[in-house]
């Protein structure tokens, strides 16, 4: 899967992290864009990985997850848009609208 790039690291982000450490992914291949400073140091501590700005974590990515809150995708994918390789697997997901 090559180097992976995690956007967000709330709850559901940092099952995702867990699931992919746990799995078998080498941490050393695994980006993560955690603005809280407190937060990306122990999923470095816990974890292994390398946390990074947007732009330096979507360069490098072979496959992205987007993992924020869906009124924050729009900017995010804006930002991080030009930097993205050609060739990447990007993965977004987000609730189910109700429909009443």
């Amino acid at each position: 899967m090559g180097v992976i790039a995690l956007f967000g690291a709330g709850e559901m982000g940092e099952a995702l992290l867990a699931g992919l450490v746990r799995s078998g992914h080498e941490p050393a291949g695994i980006l993560v864009v955690e603005p809280r400073a407190e937060h990306a140091q122990r999923l470095r501590e816990e974890y292994g990985i390398t946390t990074a700005p947007a732009r330096k974590a979507a360069e490098p990515a072979e496959t992205v997850l987007i993992v924020v809150r869906p009124q924050d995708v729009p900017g995010l994918l804006a930002a991080i848009a030009p930097h993205l390789r050609p060739d990447c697997l990007l993965v977004s997901g987000r609730p189910a609208s109700r429909r009443d």
